[in-house]
C-alpha cells in the first residue's frame, strides 16, 4: 500500500471506521464460514476497522488483525477491544527479513485490499500471501469493480484504486500454486454503485499437479520441440508475467492477452548474443538446433545481425538501454523494425 492511501487512512480513520462498522457483511461473511476451516489461526490483511476480524473472533478463530495505518487500528481497538493484544501493525508487503513471514495461518482474509496495491508490489503482495498459508489453507479475497469517482487512480482523499479484473486477481495466485473453489459477486454494503468479487482460493501446494509451474514443466520436458523458440517463448511469458504484467488484457472468458511485440522486444536482446558470435552475414558460429542451424537458420537472423552490426558489436547493453528509452538513433530504427517485424512473424508461425 502506497504512503497517500495510509496518509488518507490515517486521517479518516474515524469516520472511515464508523462507516465499515456500520454495514451489513452478511453475504460476505455467510461465504466465509462456508469455506474457512472450523477453527484456526485466521490473518486479516488489511483489517481496517476489524469488522470482519471481530466476526471471526466470534465464531472461535483465533484472528490477527495486520493493518499499515496506525491510526484505524486505534480505532480498531476501541470498536473490538477483544481484538487489542492481537494487533500487527504494518504496512503490506511486509519487508522481506519481517519475522511475520515466518508465520503459517489455517486461512488469509484480504478483503478490499488489493485495489490499493500498486502494481510494481502486486506480485510480492500475492506471493507473500501464499508463503503465510498452511498447505491446504484458504485465502479469501475480494476486488471491486465499477468506480466512477477516481482522478488519476484516486479518490478524492488520495487513496489509490486500481480495479483489477477478477480472472487476472485469479490468474497471478493459480501461478503461485493455488486453486479457485469459490466466486462470488455481491452488491457494495455502502449502497454505492460498484460491484464486488470474493474469491476463496485454496492452497493447492498438497495437490502439486495444479500448479501453474507444473504444467509449465510439462511443456519444456514433455514437448517435441528440440530449438530454442519454445524456451524464448517460456522465458518471455515469465519474465512478462513478473514484472510487466500490468502490459497484458484478461478477458471475461478467461483468456490472457499479451502483447505480441513485447514478446518480440524481449526476444531481440535474448538472442543477440547468440548472432552476435557470428562472424559474417553467412557464417554461423553457433548452432541454434542440433548443427542444423546452416541449413534451418533462425528465421529472422539475418535483419537481426545487420542492426547488430549497424550498432557495432558489444554494445548490446549501450542498445538495450537506448532501447527502454526510446533513444535508439534515428539512422537505425528501420533497420530495429525489420527486426523486430521478424521476430513477431517467427513467434506467430513457429513456437
Amino acid at each position: 500500500m502506497d504512503a497517500e492511501t495510509l496518509s488518507a487512512y490515517n486521517t479518516e480513520a474515524s469516520r472511515l471506521s464508523a462507516d465499515y462498522e456500520a454495514t451489513d457483511l452478511s453475504p460476505i461473511h455467510d461465504l466465509l464460514m462456508r469455506h474457512l476451516p472450523p477453527a484456526g489461526t485466521v490473518l486479516d490483511v488489511g483489517c481496517g476497522s476489524g469488522r470482519d476480524s471481530a466476526f471471526l473472533h466470534s465464531r472461535g478463530f483465533q484472528v490477527f488483525p495486520l493493518d499499515g495505518s496506525p491510526a484505524m487500528l486505534e480505532s480498531l481497538a476501541s470498536f473490538h477491544p477483544e481484538l487489542a493484544n492481537y494487533l500487527i501493525t504494518k504496512k503490506f508487503p511486509l519487508d522481506s527479513e519481517d519475522p511475520v513471514l515466518t508465520r503459517r495461518f489455517d486461512a488469509v482474509i484480504c478483503l478490499a485490499m488489493l485495489m490499493h496495491v500498486p502494481n510494481h508490489d502486486l506480485f510480492e503482495c500475492a506471493r507473500q500471501l501464499s508463503i503465510l498459508l498452511k498447505p491446504g489453507a484458504i485465502l479469501a479475497l475480494s476486488i471491486s469493480c465499477g468506480r466512477t469517482d477516481l482522478v488519476n487512480g484516486r479518490d478524492k482523499s488520495g487513496r489509490l484504486y486500481i480495479e483489477r479484473p477478477p480472472e487476472q486477481i485469479q490468474l497471478l495466485f493459480e501461478r503461485l500454486g493455488f486453486r479457485l473453489i469459490a466466486r462470488e459477486d455481491q452488491s457494495d454494503s455502502l449502497n454505492r454503485p460498484l460491484r464486488w468479487t470474493v474469491l476463496i482460493m485454496q492452497n493447492a501446494s498438497v495437490t502439486p499437479g495444479l500448479r501453474a509451474v507444473d504444467q509449465i514443466e510439462s511443456v519444456i520436458s514433455k514437448d517435441k520441440k528440440d530449438a530454442t523458440y519454445k524456451f524464448a517463448l517460456l522465458r518471455a511469458l515469465c519474465a512478462i508475467a513478473q514484472t510487466e504484467s500490468q502490459a497484458v488484457r484478461w478477458s471475461s472468458d478467461g483468456f490472457v492477452e499479451v502483447p505480441l511485440g513485447l514478446i518480440a522486444e524481449k526476444w531481440l536482446f535474448y538472442y543477440w548474443p547468440i548472432v552476435e558470435l557470428d562472424r559474417t552475414a553467412s557464417i554461423v558460429s553457433m548452432p541454434q538446433k542440433r548443427g542444423l542451424e546452416i541449413n534451418k537458420r533462425l528465421a529472422f537472423r539475418t535483419p537481426l545481425w545487420n542492426f547488430i552490426q549497424a550498432y557495432g558489436p558489444g554494445t548490446l547493453n549501450a542498445a538495450f538501454a537506448d532501447f527502454k528509452s526510446a533513444k535508439v538513433p534515428i539512422a537505425l530504427r528501420d533497420q530495429l523494425d525489420v527486426a523486430i517485424n521478424s521476430i513477431a512473424a517467427t513467434i506467430v508461425e513457429v513456437p
